[in-house]
């Protein structure tokens, strides 16, 4: 039996959503009912592909079909086809939008950015399909929606965190050479924008290589002499990168108290970011 159309799964969403409901939201909502439904039933939900864009995952057709509403609520379906769903997706639906309803439409959005599917995927302007096999494997990690939201929110806190970061270190070559003891030199922008790419990679690696990932205490800051480091310390492993004004860069890291320590030039550094942190994270 195939699946049926995602605009009878989105009717139905629709209609059992109140008061309303945007665009936006019912993207997300179907691309996770989508995920939780081949999780659970090992088929799909609905016979459509969907796409990493900005905002998370679309659905192109439902897009063309709800796009004119903008932020406002998308009016109550007249067709009425979704009403021929079989009992088993009604029940899931049913029981689903009880969970996902409830979460705001920004916090959907964030949601799916932690997620592998999407992170995997997104590449600004592409638009690549995310593959059917991808969400199966990756929901398959939650036992249930509980599990999955409480992960999820500390993935977005995470994020969160990194965001806050980047500002910092955004800031730090304006801190002057006066911001400790004797003599200082302030980080250069060069050396910040490469700190920047290391936590962009940390994001990366974290959401795409665990559905329920451990996260880091992470500390940073200026060198006297010139330069950035960073200190990612998880319960049996940790990580020291030291970037320096000179684009020249050192990395030790330490696990099952043996020290792998390298230097390298700031550009293999940067070329090499995704490897180091593969073998931390």
């Amino acid at each position: 039996m195939s699946a049926p159309d995602i605009s009878d799964i989105a009717d139905f969403i629709i209609e059992n959503s109140e008061p309303g409901i945007s665009h936006r939201k019912l993207q997300k909502l179907l691309y996770f009912a989508q995920g939780f439904y081949l999780a659970k039933n090992g088929s799909p939900l609905f016979d459509a592909e969907l796409q990493a864009w900005r905002y998370g995952p679309v659905n192109r057709k439902i897009w063309n079909l709800f796009k004119g509403h903008g932020g406002t609520e998308i009016t109550k379906p007249t067709n009425t086809n979704y009403l021929s769903l079989d009992e088993t997706r009604q029940t899931f639906l049913s029981s689903f939008l009880d969970v996902f309803l409830a979460i705001s439409q920004d916090t959907l959005i964030d949601i799916s950015h932690t997620d592998a599917p999407w992170e995997v995927n997104y590449i600004p302007a592409l638009n690549k399909t995310i593959d059917k096999s991808e969400l199966l494997h990756y929901f398959s990690g939650f036992t249930d929606y509980n599990e999955y939201t409480r992960i999820a929110k500390s993935k977005v806190e995470f994020m969160e965190l990194l965001e806050r970061r980047k500002t910092y270190l955004m800031s730090l070559p304006e801190i002057g050479t006066e911001w400790t003891s004797g003599t200082a030199e302030a980080p250069n922008e060069i050396v910040c924008q490469a700190a920047i790419q290391v936590l962009d990679s940390l994001r990366n690696v974290t959401f795409s290589k665990h559905p329920k990932p451990a996260f880091p205490k992470l500390v940073m800051g200026p060198i006297p002499v010139g330069g950035v480091t960073i200190e990612l310390s998880y319960n049996d492993r940790n990580a020291y990168m030291a970037l320096f004004n000179n684009e020249t860069a050192e990395v030790s890291i330490e696990q099952d108290e043996y020290f792998d320590e390298q230097e390298f030039t700031l550009s293999d550094f940067n070329d090499d970011i995704g490897v180091i942190l593969g073998r931390v994270v």
